[in-house]
């Protein structure tokens, strides 16, 4: 899972491509012992957007990224936060950008495994005051 709100089209095309060659990132469900491995071919990605980044044209990133990873990108956006949390749960988006909370709540609810997460400074943690 991607912890980042803004993101770099090329930094972000090589970390998705090391994560896709780093094997399934979807589940972190091992596989029973006797259970025999069966190789499926990926051919597209889907990725999950946050509803406030429906006013960014995503085609230049969708299309740079396609290919960086020579694999089709489909970029979806849900109607709220919480909706991306269910996507990725009933397996409908294989990576997502999720913010801070949201990103507990998939954790929680739908087994995601953060790849990457912003860091300020030299931690990992960002305070802020009201």
């Amino acid at each position: 899972m991607i912890a980042l709100r803004k993101f770099n089209t090329k930094t972000f095309s090589y970390i998705l491509a090391l994560g896709l060659s780093l094997g399934a990132c979807r589940r972190g469900e091992n596989p029973p012992a006797t259970a025999t491995k069966i190789e499926i071919p990926v051919t597209k990605i889907r990725i999950g957007v946050l509803p406030n980044e429906r006013s960014k044209n995503l085609e230049l990133f969708r299309t740079e990224l396609a290919k960086k990873v020579g694999l089709d990108v489909e970029i979806l956006i849900p109607e709220a936060y919480e909706g991306l949390v269910q996507e990725f749960k009933d397996a409908k988006t294989d990576f997502a950008f999720f913010p801070p909370l949201t990103s507990i709540q998939a954790e929680r609810d739908a087994a995601a495994k953060i790849l990457l997460k912003k860091v300020y400074g030299n931690s990992e943690f960002y305070y802020s005051a009201v």
